[in-house]
């Protein structure tokens, strides 16, 4: 009688963005990995699962960058954009930064609350909204008046950018769903456990793994984006990833079934071996 076996066939797939087609140069973010195949259709195959099994990324971008820096005020019905140099900034230099480009205001920053106040001498004056409202404490969408020519923001300064990284593909589709992006795309998530300047290690210790249908895979595509789908950029470091890829094979435990899969995959032949079927 002919019985049926169902063998894991694992590979483990290692990826850097040194080796990648890069979408957003230096950002390191937006990559396009060749992976001509690794993993081909076959009638023996019942299904396949992809798992991120560790990573290797450095805290290389800086908590105010070209996604959150610009800071729109109003004065005297004239509005102005100021652009923050994108750079690591502690409270301490972040204020003194903004009391040497934003003329006619003084920024200060209370340590018992956490909260900056801004003052102007002549004009009361909006705090429009803009890219670093989280930033400063603002809700989102929402301008703030001065009243008195002050103005106390109602949220604490938060210079914690990103604390959590996503990791994303077009070409792998999932079942994961992330409130801002929605469904199918969300490979991973990492939470950002280091500081600035160091280096974040995750590893996959729950084994959370995703199905997925790509009857092959020449190429992936990957996006490290923020919590609310920016591209990271990590400022010319390149990041590393693992992911295994497990192809759960059913073979028919007879000779003549298997000589056709073998004589194309001599890989199998081991595998069959190892799990004790031939």
């Amino acid at each position: 009688m002919e019985t049926k076996q169902i063998v894991k066939d694992s590979i483990l797939l290692n990826v850097n963005s040194n080796s990648a087609s890069k979408y957003n140069g230096s950002m390191n973010s937006n990559l396009l990995f060749k992976t001509t195949g690794l993993i081909k259709s076959d009638k023996h195959t019942i299904y396949r699962q992809i798992s991120l099994q560790h990573a290797e990324i450095p805290v290389s971008w800086y908590n105010i960058n070209s996604n959150n820096n610009t800071l729109t005020i109003t004065i005297n019905s004239i509005t102005t954009i100021y652009t923050i140099t994108p750079s690591n900034y502690t409270i301490d230099s972040l204020t003194t930064y903004l009391n040497l480009i934003v003329t006619g205001m003084i920024f200060s920053f209370n340590s018992s609350t956490s909260k900056y106040t801004i003052t102007n001498s002549l004009y009361d004056f909006v705090i429009n909204a803009s890219s670093s409202y989280k930033i400063f404490g603002q809700n989102k969408g929402i301008d703030l008046s001065s009243s008195s020519k002050i103005l106390l923001f109602p949220n604490v300064v938060n210079l914690f950018s990103i604390t959590r990284i996503n990791i994303k593909s077009s070409i792998i589709q999932t079942k994961n769903f992330d409130t801002y992006f929605g469904q199918g795309s969300l490979l991973s998530s990492i939470p950002v456990n280091d500081a600035q300047t160091g280096l974040l290690i995750y590893n996959n210790y729950n084994n959370f793994n995703n199905l997925f249908q790509n009857p092959s895979l020449d190429y992936i595509d990957l996006q490290l984006v923020d919590e609310i789908g920016n591209l990271i950029d990590f400022n010319g470091v390149d990041i590393a990833l693992t992911f295994q890829i497990d192809n759960y094979i059913e073979y028919t435990a007879t000779q003549d079934d298997l000589l056709d899969l073998l004589s194309s995959n001599t890989n199998d032949k081991f595998i069959l071996q190892k799990n004790g079927i031939i």
